[in-house]
C-alpha cells in the first residue's frame, strides 16, 4: 500500500525595495484570500525596522487600520533596545508558521538577509558572545570609521571590500566574528547553511517596479511621514537616548539621525527631509540589485 505523503504548505514571499507598493499587494492579497479560506489570512514582516514598536510612521509601518483589518504579525513587537538578528526573526516566522500551517500567510518585507535566512538555512557561525560586540563597538569609537574599516581589510579582505566605511553595523559584526572565533566572517559565510526547512515549501514574488517610480514614491513618502507626525515621533526618542547605545538597530533607521540633527538644531527641516529622501533612495538602490540577482 503507497503511502500518501502530506501536502507541503505553499508560503508566498512578497519581496521588493522600500516604496514599491508592498504592503498595499499584501493587503489585496489577504483580501483575496479571505473570500476563498474559511481560515483568516495573514501577514508577517520581513522589514528589520518594521519590529520597532517606537517607530510606526518613519519605518512606514501599515496603519493602525490595515493591522486591524488583517492579522499582522512581527510588526511593531520589539522595543527600542532590544535587537532583532535574521535568527531570531526565522525561528519567530517558523514558530508561526507552525502554529497552523494551512493557514493562508503571506510574508512581506525588503530585507534579503532575513529572506535569505528562511529559505536556505543560516550560516553556521557560532553564537557571538555579547562581550566581543561591546570590544567591537569601543574600538570604532577609540580610532574612528576609516581606520576600523582598514583593520577589517587586513584580516577579511573579503568582507572589507562588500562593507561601506559607513556601514557601522556591517563592521562590527565583521570584527566580533574574527575576534570571537579567529576565523574571518567571510569564510564563515561560505560554508554551506544549515538548518534549511523542510516543511514548507517558500515562493517567492519579486517586486521590480521602474526606479523612477520608485523614487517619486519615495520622494512623496518622505513628505507625508513628516505630514503624519515624524518629527514628533523621533523627539519621543530623545529623552531616552542616553539609555540608548548608538549601534542599536533601531536607532539606525533611515531618518532617525536626520530629523535627530534637526530637532538639536544641526540642520533645518527642509535638509532633514532632502537627506531622508537621498538616503532611502540610495537604500532601494541596493535593495534593488540585491532582489534582481535573485531573478537570475
Amino acid at each position: 500500500m503507497d503511502v500518501v505523503k502530506p501536502e507541503i504548505p505553499t508560503i508566498p514571499i512578497l519581496l521588493g525595495p522600500t516604496a514599491s507598493g508592498k504592503s498595499h499587494l499584501a493587503l489585496e492579497w489577504a483580501r483575496q484570500q479571505g473570500e476563498r479560506s474559511s481560515a483568516p489570512p495573514q501577514i508577517i514582516n520581513a522589514d528589520a525596522m518594521q519590529h520597532y514598536q517606537p517607530l510606526r510612521i518613519i519605518t512606514a509601518r501599515p496603519s493602525p487600520s490595515d493591522e486591524a483589518e488583517f492579522t499582522h504579525r512581527l510588526y511593531g513587537v520589539l522595543a527600542a533596545e532590544q535587537v532583532a538578528t535574521a535568527a531570531w526573526w526565522r525561528n519567530q516566522v517558523l514558530a508561526i508558521l507552525r502554529q497552523d500551517p494551512t493557514r493562508p500567510t503571506i510574508i512581506v518585507g525588503g530585507s534579503g538577509l532575513y529572506i535569505q535566512a528562511l529559505t536556505d538555512g543560516l550560516s553556521p557561525i557560532p553564537n557571538i558572545p555579547p562581550q566581543f560586540r561591546t570590544e567591537a563597538s569601543e574600538r570604532l569609537e577609540s580610532i574612528g570609521h576609516e581606520s576600523f574599516h582598514a583593520e577589517i581589510a587586513r584580516f577579511d579582505p573579503t568582507a572589507a571590500a562588500t562593507i561601506r566605511v559607513s556601514d557601522r553595523q556591517r563592521m562590527i559584526r565583521a570584527w566580533e566574528v574574527f575576534a570571537a572565533t579567529k576565523r574571518p566572517l567571510s569564510q564563515w559565510q561560505a560554508e554551506p547553511r544549515i538548518g534549511k526547512p523542510a516543511d514548507f515549501d517558500f515562493k517567492l514574488q519579486l517586486l521590480t517596479p521602474p526606479r523612477a517610480i520608485v523614487v517619486e514614491r519615495i520622494n512623496r513618502r518622505v513628505l507625508s511621514m513628516i505630514e503624519d507626525g515624524a518629527v514628533a515621533e523621533v523627539a519621543n526618542l530623545m529623552d531616552n537616548l542616553p539609555k540608548l547605545p548608538p549601534d542599536l538597530p533601531m536607532m539606525k533607521a533611515i531618518g532617525v539621525s536626520s530629523l535627530l540633527d534637526y530637532l538639536n538644531g544641526t540642520i533645518d527641516l527642509p535638509a532633514a527631509i532632502s537627506e531622508i529622501q537621498s538616503q532611502t533612495r540610495a537604500y532601494a538602490k541596493r535593495q534593488m540589485t540585491w532582489i534582481r540577482r535573485l531573478e537570475r
